[in-house]
């Protein structure tokens, strides 16, 4: 089932990292329970290992993004991801931003 879903990760409410699927987006619950529960700083690979362990998303749609860098499905992201990277609840995936599932973790 696609279901869109975005987990961002804020620190002192900046945001620091954004977990972007376009399935399975229904499992952010348990990736910001996992999120809370791993140890800190995060890293973009730690965020990764989560997003997989926890199923939200797949390879083909997963995406993790920090302030520098980013990894996951696709090599070639739209601008669109860097420009909206700050706006914690925008889905950049469509658009109009928007997402089934969206989550904000204060960390």
């Amino acid at each position: 089932m696609a279901t869109q879903g975005i987990v961002t990760v804020t620190h002192k409410g900046i945001v620091t990292h954004k977990i972007i699927v376009g399935c399975d987006g229904y499992n952010a619950d348990d990736l910001v329970q996992a999120i809370e529960e791993a140890q800190k700083p995060l890293t973009i690979g730690t965020c990764l290992a989560l997003a997989k362990d926890v199923g939200f998303g797949c390879s083909d749609c997963l995406v993790v993004m920090d302030e520098y860098s980013s990894c996951g499905a696709d090599d070639e992201l739209d601008e669109r991801y860097r420009r909206t990277f700050k706006n914690p609840r925008f889905n950049p995936r469509w658009e109009n931003g928007t997402a089934d599932y969206v989550r904000v973790v204060e960390c």
